[in-house]
């Protein structure tokens, strides 16, 4: 039987607010698609390991600053998470723009 998608990124310490979000971004960039020249095959999976990877790091961070903030509340917390959560879907969103950028043949990336 497979997996859902969500609860395979969960067992990778991805939040479902982090997976759903990663997600929509990724939908809304690659809703409207025009056919054109695009990247080669090598650089479209050399940027997807390099989002893949960089949203991991984000995504790991994200998990923890959640963790601190939802045992220990208070200010400084609240603090750390809100900053951890806008740089993710800051990173989020400029590879979702990229990819947009990159698009081929009604793909986005590879």
């Amino acid at each position: 039987m497979s997996k859902s998608l969500l609860g395979f990124l969960q067992d990778r310490g991805v939040s479902a607010p982090a997976a759903l979000l990663a997600g929509m971004v990724l939908l809304t960039a690659c809703a409207s698609v025009q056919a054109g020249s695009g990247p080669t095959t090598a650089e479209a999976v050399a940027f997807t390991r390099q989002a893949e990877s960089d949203l991991a790091r984000s995504s790991e961070y994200l998990n923890r600053a959640d963790w601190v903030h939802s045992t220990y509340l208070n200010s400084d917390t609240d603090w750390l998470y809100a900053k951890a959560l806008a740089e993710n879907t800051t990173l989020a969103v400029r590879y979702a723009v990229e990819c947009r950028g990159r698009q081929r043949g009604g793909h986005c990336c590879p």
